[in-house]
């Protein structure tokens, strides 16, 4: 399954759900993922706090064992795709800047075996973190792997603007990298 989001404007939430497709009835494993993008008027804005896209992604496999991660990035356009079947599950998600370029994520999930993220060509485990924070400012991408906080996501089954916000409040980190990020600018 695919879907696009890429909405700019004040004030812009979009909220997908999806239940993958688990290869039939007997498929052991399965995906859900919630999507987030938001933007405000906030002048000068910082990238990734003041408007961005948040995925929270639930990977079951087998079904009894569940893995939860977030992908907090700094641009709106994103391309999301999930799947399972009985040897682990997948999340592929592209991120497209909006200068065009796509930037690749994908997480794989196997029964029994630790997961690991890939955001373009940097490979992250998992069992290091589940919270990746991906800055494209300057025409590089920077992730941060937090290795806690995830369970804060938990609260939100569908991420509103003042949820964001107060995650931004919860989570320090998030806010401190993102503007760590940003153009230094001549005063």
């Amino acid at each position: 399954m695919l879907a696009a989001i890429g909405h700019w404007g004040k004030i812009s939430l979009v909220i997908l759900g999806l239940v993958a497709g688990c290869g039939g009835p007997s498929a052991d494993c399965s995906g859900i993922f919630h999507t987030a993008s938001w933007s405000t008027d906030k002048k000068p804005a910082v990238q990734g706090v003041d408007f961005g896209t948040t995925v929270v992604v639930t990977l079951k496999c087998p079904a009894t064992e569940i893995h939860r991660f977030v992908i907090w990035s700094d641009v709106f356009k994103t391309l999301l795709r999930s799947q399972g079947n009985n040897d682990g599950s997948r999340y592929d998600h592209t991120l497209i800047t909006p200068d065009g370029r796509q930037i690749g994520i994908t997480a794989v999930i196997k029964s029994g075996q630790p997961g690991y993220m890939q955001i373009g060509n940097a490979r992250f485990q998992l069992t290091d973190g589940m919270i990746f924070l991906v800055s494209t400012v300057n025409n590089k991408v920077t992730v941060k792997q937090l290795q806690s906080g995830a369970e804060a996501f938990t609260n939100y089954p569908e991420l509103k603007l003042p949820q964001i916000q107060e995650l931004q409040k919860s989570q320090p980190a998030i806010r401190e990298f993102f503007e760590a990020q940003q153009p230094a600018t001549g005063t």
